[in-house]
């Protein structure tokens, strides 16, 4: 049979109306105005169930384990010394290097001598294989949380829930609140998390096997029995109104700022606006750095080509003149006049945001002022977006 548990609502409908004020603001897209253009059409209590299952289990195993070490021995290596060319004043130039690698290639030089050093090198030495096998016995704890529609995120949020505050089920927990149905069956939720407690079980296996390292290594059996535990989390389905649309915001019953929302509404003027204010910064800081380049790149040309083509004195003095001309020209005609166009952008953006994060802020301040009715809030908050 399965133990039923039940977290209670801790919070009333007049507290989750302030907290719905809270988290409606909230968004970087978000209309300034939806503080108190939003009309909460429908607030349910509704308890959903979340799996707990938990899995005792014993597993067999098999390797072939090896126990290995590092060992240091000295090897002569046999070694090239080589004329490679000769200096400015017709010295033969020497050098050496190890005889496979300058066989590899035959244009080093000619070679002179040849010579045996004694080089330090490490070897992985196997001490021993054998063939290995044991047994363990763990435990596998994990949520399983099935909606309606599945909606991954959805569960996510649910299983983000705490259980700690969690009661034994009571009929009269329930009074007032709409109870959600178990989906699926609780064989469905074991095998659901059958591959990992198989993973699990594999980790603690290959922790057991002796030896440095192991190859061949095997499950040979596996069994488990588990139990499976309800318990169901108190959650306010909220609808609201904004605009001509419907909404739907699930808010935890017993996490004052804990909600989860499919959608939400999204000021798409602001958006746009931010898009094209950003797109505009970019398409000027990309002309910017244009000209920059071209600007100041006349003495690095000029010193590059000087690297490949020989210039007399003079040739390169005006090649060079009338490369710093033409940058000058460029960064005094188009990059200086775009750098100050950048900043210009970068200032209408910070100021048309400035006055919305001010405004917001005011708006935060009110929401968070617990002596204020939800009612009181949304007309001090209308009048800080219509003043």
């Amino acid at each position: 049979m399965n133990k039923k548990y039940i977290i209670q609502f801790n919070m009333d409908e007049s507290e989750i109306r302030k907290n719905f004020l809270d988290w409606v603001i909230l968004g970087d897209n978000t209309p300034i105005d939806i503080a108190y253009k939003a009309e909460i059409t429908s607030v349910t209590k509704t308890f959903y169930p979340i799996r707990m299952v938990s899995s005792e289990y014993k597993a067999e195993w098999s390797a072939l384990s090896i126990w290995e070490r590092e060992e240091e021995y000295t090897e002569q290596v046999l070694y090239i010394k080589y004329q490679y060319g000769h200096n400015t004043n017709g010295v033969p130039q020497y050098a050496t290097m190890e005889a496979e690698k300058y066989y590899k290639n035959p244009n080093y030089g000619p070679c002179v001598d040849k010579f045996y050093k004694p080089i330090k090198k490490t070897r992985t030495v196997i001490d021993k294989k054998e063939r290995t096998s044991g047994r363990i016995s763990g435990n596998y704890c994990s949520k399983v949380t099935l909606t309606e529609d599945n909606n991954e995120q959805m569960v996510d949020w649910l299983n983000s829930i705490s259980l700690e505050t969690s009661v034994d089920f009571s009929e009269s927990a329930v009074m007032g609140a709409k109870l959600k149905p178990l989906t699926e069956s609780d064989e469905y939720a074991h095998d659901y998390l059958a591959l990992s407690i198989k993973k699990q079980a594999i980790g603690e296996c290959k922790k057991e096997v002796p030896g440095t390292r192991y190859e061949e290594f095997s499950l040979e059996h596996m069994s488990d029995k588990y139990r499976v535990d309800i318990y169901y989390i108190p959650v306010y389905e909220i609808t609201y109104k904004y605009g001509d649309k419907e909404y739907n915001v699930f808010m935890s019953g017993s996490v004052k700022d804990s909600a989860f929302a499919v959608e939400k509404p999204i000021d798409t003027n602001l958006e746009e606006k931010k898009k094209k204010l950003n797109g505009e910064l970019e398409a000027l800081k990309s002309e910017r750095l244009k000209y920059g380049l071209i600007g100041f790149l006349g003495p690095i040309v000029t010193y590059i080509l000087t690297a490949f083509f020989r210039f007399d004195d003079g040739a390169y003095y005006i090649i060079f003149a009338l490369l710093v001309a033409a940058g000058a020209f460029v960064v005094v005609k188009k990059f200086l006049p775009l750098n100050k166009k950048v900043k210009e952008q970068n200032n209408i953006i910070s100021v048309y945001l400035g006055n919305l994060d001010e405004k917001k802020k005011t708006i935060l301040a009110i929401v968070n002022n617990d002596s204020l009715s939800a009612e009181e809030q949304k007309e001090q908050i209308k009048q800080v977006v219509e003043g």
